[in-house]
């Protein structure tokens, strides 16, 4: 045979064997074809769109349903003056959430995706020991189905009749419908549908995942003259804004207490649904406490929350109930959102002096009396200037920068009425964080109201106690009087000459 010829074959040969390779890869082993044997359904739980089932003249339906993005041109100048509408320029983080199941008869509500996924799982994953080919219907209960159960997908509805119990063991007789072979099941589904159709419904009254949120507004018991206030997520984090015109406030939000809000959100349950939905005046529903509306990077539309009224008393010690309307659904809950609401929009203005944590900051330039002193993270060191310095030093005058918090916040007219010097700063931080992020404190020298500190960006002047001012003096004498160190040996050359 030619060496051409030879060759020609082999190389045949060679894409013959990588075919079958690839082919007989991607198809099941021996082991899955036999469950798929055994498998009811011929389909997947994440092809299911809707459920419904009925038990003679009960009928239980849940949808899933794709839920709309909202508009997220974060940076966005324009802002709306309605006090009705959540702001659509705020800064949007990733959706965790694009779908989710709902209840829609017997009652529209929420359905809870857990108790949905499992039925749905046990439904499709539905294995017969025994098929039977055209059974008599009337010895089987195939004639009157005890149940009957569609899956819808895409490509069509898929009914599956349940039958009756056979004889021996815990197996029933289910087929689908139109199909002339009934087959032995485990009944273990059937307790599955044994639920109420109010059971179905998720206890977690709040739709959304605290990472989805990009601005709530808190309205009072006067809804009518618009939000008391409005936290919005810029830049990864929360201002607050209140008032409008002349008496407009914007100011970065308290962390603290912008986080404790989002846990209260996400942990907001119901001890118990009120079904029907009646005498909501009784229920304070008429008018409400308050209400909050969270927009939801994945929703079109706000999620409204209203709370109403106390239920009942309580034990001594026990945390009290409230009535809590959400989606159109009413339930009680232990809640601390009715705080929230009862909040002035001043106190959600943070009294940090600093937006960074300690751990954030990169580097840090300070200007004082004694001149510029410029110290860099390198690594797992500090360096000041091109000498390493050892952590502790460094962390301690950055821990507490990062953790001072003003005793009292005015307006740049209201300093200056108590007195303020702001000609000329006495210390000046330039921080730079791990993302690039900037922050500029100006601390200015000591009045009769306590030292005066500015914060770039921040429309407002932030007085701290002398003494912490005075530490932080310390710390900063301190930091420059260290004596240089070795590098640490996990360095490179490069970093130390930057």
């Amino acid at each position: 045979m030619k060496p051409k010829t030879l060759g020609i074959l082999a190389a045949v040969v060679l894409a013959l064997s990588a075919f079958v390779y690839f082919f007989e890869r991607k198809l099941p082993s021996s082991e899955e074809r036999r469950k798929l044997d055994k498998r009811v359904f011929s389909i997947e739980s994440g092809d299911v769109r809707k459920v419904s089932i009925e038990r003679g003249e009960n009928k239980l339906t849940l949808d899933r349903v794709d839920l709309e993005p909202s508009k997220s041109d974060a940076k966005s100048d324009s802002k709306s003056d309605s006090n009705d509408e959540l702001e659509e320029g705020a800064d949007v983080p990733p959706s965790a959430a694009q779908g989710e199941w709902r209840l829609t008869a017997p009652l529209a509500a929420r359905a809870d995706a857990g108790l949905v996924g499992q039925l749905v799982d046990a439904l499709v994953g539905l294995e017969h020991t025994e098929a039977i080919d055209d059974p008599n219907l009337a010895e089987t209960g195939l004639d009157h189905p005890q149940a009957k159960i569609r899956l819808t997908t895409a490509k069509g509805e898929k009914v599956l009749e349940v039958g009756g119990k056979l004889p021996l063991g815990s197996n029933v007789l289910v087929r689908l419908e139109g199909e002339s072979t009934a087959y032995s099941v485990s009944d273990a589904f059937l307790a599955q549908l044994e639920r109420e159709a109010g059971d179905w419904r998720d206890k977690r009254l709040f739709p959304g995942e605290r990472d989805d949120v990009r601005e709530i507004a808190l309205f009072g018991a006067d809804a009518a003259k618009g939000a008391s206030a409005r936290l919005v997520r810029r830049d990864g984090k929360f201002v607050i804004e209140a008032g409008s015109g002349a008496s407009k406030l914007a100011d970065r939000a308290d962390r603290e207490r912008v986080e404790a809000l989002l846990s209260d959100l996400s942990g907001l349950t119901a001890d118990r649904f009120v079904d029907p939905p009646t005498a909501l005046p009784e229920m304070g529903f008429d008018p409400p406490f308050g209400r909050l509306e969270i927009g939801l990077v994945n929703r079109k539309d706000p999620v409204r929350i209203e709370i109403g009224g106390l239920v009942g008393g309580v034990a001594e010690g026990e945390m009290p109930a409230r009535y809590v309307r959400v989606e159109g659904q009413i339930g009680t809950a232990r809640e601390h959102l009715s705080e929230a609401i009862a909040r002035g929009a001043a106190e959600w203005r943070s009294r940090a002096i600093v937006g960074l944590d300690v751990y954030q900051v990169e580097r840090a330039q300070i200007s004082d009396e004694q001149g510029k002193l410029d110290v860099e993270r390198d690594g797992a060191d500090w360096r000041r200037g091109k000498d390493y310095i050892p952590f502790t030093p460094v962390s301690d005058l950055l821990y507490l920068l990062t953790t001072l918090e003003a005793e009292k916040i005015a307006s740049l007219a209201e300093a200056k009425s108590l007195g303020a010097n702001l000609a000329k700063p006495a210390i000046t931080f330039d921080l730079r964080g791990e993302k690039d992020e900037k922050e500029k404190v100006e601390i200015f020298p000591a009045g009769a109201a306590g030292v005066p500190v500015r914060t770039e960006g921040r429309d407002v002047i932030l007085f701290v106690p002398e003494a912490k001012i005075a530490d932080l003096r310390a710390k900063l004498v301190a930091l420059r009087a260290e004596k240089a160190i070795p590098k640490s040996e996990g360095n490179s050359e490069s970093s130390s000459d930057q």
